[in-house]
């Protein structure tokens, strides 16, 4: 065991110092002599190795695997032991050595260059006592043969390439390949993108290079049969010359669009000029938004695209995407913008959209057909629908262009609707692909079927021929008025006259009895309502005061009722007198806040206003309600706050605050809600608030005071307050409603009266005829003044109730004629009252309320104390001599109260 330890280690020992032998290039000679003539340098101790001759093959230009020869020690010895190797031929490329295990491993390698054919010699192997191998170990040198046979293999010529060109242009060169016998052809790569190799059966490997930018390029080409590669380094100089092109541009620099939804954008067309190394050009969509593939895109020449854009799916709005383009991997892409702004499609909508509906319009089926076209875009379905019943649609869908949209106008439905208004129905037009927004087309039905809804006034005397005032709306639509009015009862007509599209004047004889009804035929033969004069013998009453505390508000005598109505403020009722079997009996309806009462046109209604911002109907025979229709509230309009309705009062028996015009349009003191403001009414056929407009000043009062009115509602007279006139009185003529100016320089004006017509009117202190051409004063006796008036029907006579030192005179004065030697209007005699409707003294406030009977026999008063009914007897009281009326004073320097303009403040 310790001699084999001893041989191992002096066995790693020599491989040691033989490597530092080999380094240092030593070696020695013979071959097989332990000494060559010098003593053996380790008695006991040899080597030997395992291979005497050594054999090689391969392909030239190849690599040939190494061939090992283990060496191995006999015996032991201390000395260092130096081994190595030595090539006593010229084929071999190197020996190495390694210790594996107790042996040395000798690795023989033939040179790799070696040209096709056999290689002979000998490697010595040698193991030595010192480094200059004087002393050679027993066996030691030894040869070993070696023979190397080289086979023809693979070659390439040259074994590098320089290649040049102008930008734009190619060229090619081959490299001649030589192979070994059995391969019919190398494998061909390069890792270089600006050139091509391939084998061809020619032998070469053929290099062309691509049309590059100029500069200069390096790459190899490896060619390659089993178990040897050869690699070519190949070199490119491109240059430039006057024609190279070295920028990739376009023409454009963006594109856009505009199209109207669901129609087409057009084309535009991008050329490009290319770099001159390529001629490769393609381009792609990129979309900014959700919405895509309304771009395509076409190319249309070697350098050119052309860009579609279509907006068939697209709603409006604008939209954005880019055009990118390329031309190989040399150059930077070109980026585009494209948008694209679409409008919304416009629909053309061209045919009839109005409806008339008058007194000549017959039962036929009114129908509009209706051309309906998206311009600019191609034809495509629509579908329709109507927001009315009274307009049907005969077809409810078609094709634009092509198909007309057939509408109808439904009798029995509008029938159905208000008359005299104009409505509005809306046919919504879609797409039916749901692309295209929806329009909307605005139909018009002006229904103005002749109507009649009042006559007035709508009581007459037996007996008494007259002219009827007919009110209602759509009369200029009758071409034949005599034809279409329909008359039933017992009056006839001897004539009739268009005032106006609401007005008509009917001349009629007299009826001792019954009823006689008005209304206007229509081609449809349609019943649009009638209006009904009612013939009412008069009634005969004696003087009667009938105590009733509370201020009063208007008064209305019924003789279809044999009934007196009036307000009472302070107790906040209805009230009716009413005559039955020689008694005036009293009954009641409460209206808290209560202001004036006022009877309606065809005396169907008691109508009543109330400062709380409502007007109340009451049925005249039983004061029961009727309706209640609270004023409009506030509006905001334009960013505009506009106050609502209101209805002011005054806590007086003062001038009427309420009155009631032929047309049906109760007028009061306050505010029809109407932002246009004006004269305030409250209108019973329509049943809405509204108001006149004035034409002068600037009006801070909303209405009066000193409403008044002629006994058939026919002239409408007011005091008018503003800020750039004093005040004034104004007229309204409710045929027109159009408020005017006297024309006369009549002042101011608190309360009035006019007969019957309205042929004669008075302040109380003058009397005028209708032009306001003055009739005469009113100049009472015995210091008297007057403290309210009462006209007979036909205007002929005056009455005026007058108060002087606690008594109250009734004094009638002649108003039949204008004066012409005179001034003050002469006095046919008076009537003395016993009881006073208000407070009598000089100093009272209160005035009283007066009214007259049809055939103006009897007088009505009412104040704050009692209602007065007053026959007017056959034989009036002479006067006897009068003095000049004084309307600022009376007496010795008193001021009555009642002569000085009052400051009425709304309750």
């Amino acid at each position: 065991m310790a001699n084999h330890y001893i041989r191992v280690r002096a066995l790693i020992a020599a491989a040691i110092a033989s490597l530092a032998l080999l380094g240092c290039g030593g070696g020695g000679s013979g071959g097989g002599s332990s000494n060559s003539g010098n003593p053996d340098p380790s008695p006991g101790f040899s080597v030997s190795i395992d291979h005497a001759e050594l054999r090689f093959s391969g392909e030239e230009g190849g690599y040939i695997d190494g061939q090992a020869v283990l060496g191995s020690a006999q015996g032991t010895t201390t000395a260092t032991v130096y081994t190595g190797a030595l090539d006593l031929g010229t084929a071999l490329d190197r020996v190495t050595q390694q210790v594996v295990g107790t042996q040395l491993k000798f690795t023989v390698y033939p040179k790799t260059n070696l040209l096709a054919g056999e290689y002979r010699g000998n490697v010595q192997l040698f193991a030595c006592a010192d480094d200059k191998c004087a002393r050679h170990f027993a066996g030691s040198p030894v040869n070993v043969a070696y023979t190397i046979t080289i086979r023809k293999g693979m070659s390439v010529s040259p074994t590098s390439m320089a290649l040049g060109a102008i930008s734009g242009a190619t060229t090619s060169r081959e490299l001649v390949v030589q192979l070994p016998a059995g391969v019919a052809a190398p494998a061909v790569s390069t890792a270089a993108n600006w050139f091509t190799a391939s084998y061809t059966s020619a032998g070469t490997v053929l290099i062309t290079t691509k049309p590059m930018p100029p500069g200069s390029y390096a790459g190899t080409v490896s060619i390659s049969i089993p178990g040897r590669t050869i690699e070519v380094p190949v070199s490119y100089t491109v240059q430039s010359d006057g024609s190279t092109q070295t920028n990739f541009t376009s023409d454009v620099d963006n594109l856009s669009f505009t199209a109207t939804a669901g129609g087409n954008a057009g084309s535009r067309t991008v050329n490009v000029t290319l770099p001159s190394w390529t001629t490769e050009l393609n381009a792609e969509i990129g979309y900014y938004t959700s919405s895509k593939g309304w771009l395509t895109l076409s190319k249309t020449g070697e350098r050119s695209y052309t860009v579609s854009a279509n907006a068939a799916e697209l709603g409006a709005g604008t939209y954005a995407a880019q055009l990118v383009l390329r031309s190989g991997y040399l150059t930077s892409p070109l980026t585009l913008p494209v948008t694209m702004t679409v409008g919304a499609a416009t629909w053309s909508v061209t045919g009839n959209t109005s409806f008339n509906v008058s007194a000549t319009t017959d039962s036929a089926i009114q129908s509009s057909a209706l051309q309906i076209d998206l311009p600019n875009l191609p034809a495509q379905g629509w579908t329709a629908s109507s927001s009315a019943s009274w307009l049907k649609l005969i077809n409810s869908s078609g094709t634009t262009g092509s198909t007309k949209l057939q509408v109808k106008l439904d009798n029995a439905a509008m029938l159905q609707l208000p008359n005299a208004s104009t409505y509005q129905a809306d046919v919504t037009i879609s797409s039916a692909s749901g692309k295209v927004a929806a329009t909307k087309v605005t139909f018009a039905l002006k229904k103005n079927l002749p109507e009649v809804s009042f006559v007035a006034p709508h009581l007459q005397l037996p007996n008494t021929p007259g002219t009827l005032i007919l009110r209602g709306r759509g009369f200029d639509s009758v071409t034949d008025l005599q034809k279409a009015l329909m008359v039933s009862g017992s009056a006839q007509v001897a004539g009739i006259t268009r005032i106006n599209d609401s007005q008509l004047q009917v001349q009629v004889t007299g009826a001792a009895s019954g009823n006689t009804s008005f209304s206007i035929g229509n081609a449809m033969g349609v019943n649009t309502g009638s209006a009904t004069m009612k013939v009412a013998a008069p009634s005969a009453y004696t003087y009667k005061a009938v105590a009733t505390a509370g201020i009063k508000g208007g008064i209305v005598y019924d003789e279809e009722r044999r009934s007196v109505y009036t307000a009472n403020k302070t107790l906040g009722t209805v009230m009716r007198f009413a005559y039955a079997g020689g008694s005036w009996n009293v009954t009641a309806a409460s209206l808290p806040t209560i202001e004036s009462v006022a009877m309606a046109p065809d005396g169907a209604s008691l109508v009543a206003t109330a400062t709380s911002g409502k007007i109340v109907l009451f049925d005249p025979a039983t004061l029961a309600e009727q309706g209640s229709y609270p004023v409009p509230e506030g509006v905001l309009r334009d960013n505009a706050y506009y106050p609502g309705g209101r209805i002011d009062g005054y806590n007086l028996n003062s001038s009427p605050t309420l009155v009631m015009a032929n047309n049906g349009k109760a007028f009061f003191t306050g505010s029809g809600g109407n932002p246009e403001g004006g004269l305030a009414y409250f209108d019973l056929v329509d049943r809405k608030y509204g108001g006149v407009p004035y034409t002068t000043g600037n009006f801070y009062a909303a209405s009066g005071p000193g409403l008044g009115i002629s006994g058939d509602g026919s002239r409408l007279v007011f005091g008018y307050q503003s800020n750039d006139t004093s005040n004034a009185m104004q007229y309204l003529d409710t045929a027109g409603q159009v408020v005017k100016p006297n024309g006369a320089g009549i002042g101011y004006w608190y309360s009035s009266a006019q007969s019957l017509h309205g042929e004669r009117l008075t302040n109380h202190y003058s009397v005028w005829d209708n032009r306001f051409s003055l009739i005469g004063n009113i100049v009472l006796p015995e210091s008297f003044y007057a403290r309210t008036s009462v006209f007979s029907p036909d205007g002929t006579r005056l009455y005026a109730l007058a108060y002087a030192g606690g008594r109250q005179r009734i004094y009638v004065l002649d108003t039949s004629v204008k004066l012409v030697t005179s001034t003050d209007l002469p006095i046919l005699g008076y009537i003395d009252v016993a009881d006073a409707p208000t407070c009598n003294d000089n100093y009272c406030s209160a005035w009283p309320l007066g009214d007259i009977s049809p055939d103006g026999q009897t007088l009505f008063f009412v104040g704050e104390a009692n209602l007065l009914v007053v026959p007017v007897p056959r034989a009036l009281s002479p006067v006897a001599a009068r003095a000049p009326m004084q309307r600022a004073q009376q007496g010795a320097g008193a001021v009555p109260k009642m002569m000085t303009p009052l400051k009425l403040q709304p309750r």
